[in-house]
């Protein structure tokens, strides 16, 4: 029963129904929360994206890879001794540590109370960055700046919709909910008799700026830096003019850089998988844009130094 009811804490299964003095700026207030594990959540599809596991065995699901790297930073390659079915879990590594600090016994395991102990004579590493750390502490980063921005600029529209305070005695209460209502509505023209009494009722201009655009662009940034750190090619810069091409191909370096970092690691472990097991697996990339980190240069590809590739004409 205790396992049943448990909750991911990313997700809010219900609002607050509690009655608060000032009501919320929507019909339906989002909670950061929510905004919050909807990015988190969109980076999440957006890392296991990112490479193309290429004959791999069909037992394996090639998501559930990037999925266990990104919530784990690590995982292991096996085939079970008993049904001789291919398989990558999670892993649990333990015992006495080899020159190069790993240690030498690990534990595969899954959810559904499955775990065997291993070695590196049936079983392969397989690491996300060199550090073998989850991805999800930088998600939740990105995702919580990118749930501030979202807010920020959800409460400015919201200050251009409300821009003013009115004050008024008990005995204008209805007036005031008349006149409360006819805002919320977004009547242009307020319509009122010649009787009607303007000095009980006293107002207080709060207008502030639009910012709107500017949190747009800042969170296009924020977004930007998240892809290039991801291995994405994106273009952090918000300007409108036209843009040249060393404004365009900036962070290239660093896009690459961060790229290879993972498919390297990646890669390594394809080739001692392939040697282990017989396998003839590999990884890429999952891109198809024409650019110079894809190896294209004016839409037309660079000639390789392996002499893969066609050749600058």
């Amino acid at each position: 029963k205790e396992l049943i009811s448990m909750k991911n804490p990313l997700r809010v299964f219900e609002f607050s129904n509690k009655k608060n003095k000032n009501p919320p700026c929507n019909a339906v207030d989002i909670p950061s929360s929510d905004i919050t594990a909807w990015y988190f959540y969109k980076i999440h599809n957006l890392f296991c994206n990112r490479f193309v596991w290429e004959n791999l065995p069909k037992e394996i699901l090639p998501w559930m890879i990037e999925s266990f790297l990104f919530y784990n930073g690590d995982g292991v390659f096996s085939v079970d001794d008993v049904t001789e079915i291919p398989m990558f879990t999670r892993v649990a590594m333990c015992g006495l540590p080899n020159i190069y600090s790993i240690p030498e016994q690990r534990w595969k395991y899954a959810v559904n109370g499955y775990m065997k102990e291993a070695d590196k004579t049936n079983s392969v590493l397989c690491w996300d960055n060199y550090l073998a750390v989850p991805f999800t502490k930088s998600a939740m980063i990105y995702a919580t700046e990118l749930s501030n921005i979202w807010k920020t600029r959800q409460i400015n529209l919201y200050r251009q919709r409300t821009p003013t305070l009115l004050k008024a005695s008990n005995d204008d209460k209805l007036t005031m909910q008349i006149i409360q209502d006819d805002i919320a509505n977004f009547v242009p023209i307020m319509r009122v008799k010649d009787d009607f009494n303007t000095s009980n009722i006293e107002s207080l201009n709060l207008t502030a700026p639009y910012i709107g655009g500017e949190l747009s662009e800042e969170e296009f940034r924020v977004m930007s830096k998240m892809l290039t750190e991801l291995g994405y090619e994106s273009n952090p810069t918000t300007k409108r003019e036209r843009l040249i091409s060393g404004e365009t191909q900036g962070n290239n370096g660093e896009t690459e850089a961060n790229r290879n970092i993972g498919l390297g690691l990646r890669k390594r472990c394809c080739e001692q998988c392939n040697e282990l097991f017989g396998w003839k697996m590999d990884v890429k990339f999952n891109t198809e844009l024409p650019t110079m980190i894809n190896g294209f240069f004016n839409h037309e590809p660079i000639e390789k130094p392996d002499g893969e590739g066609d050749t600058v004409e």
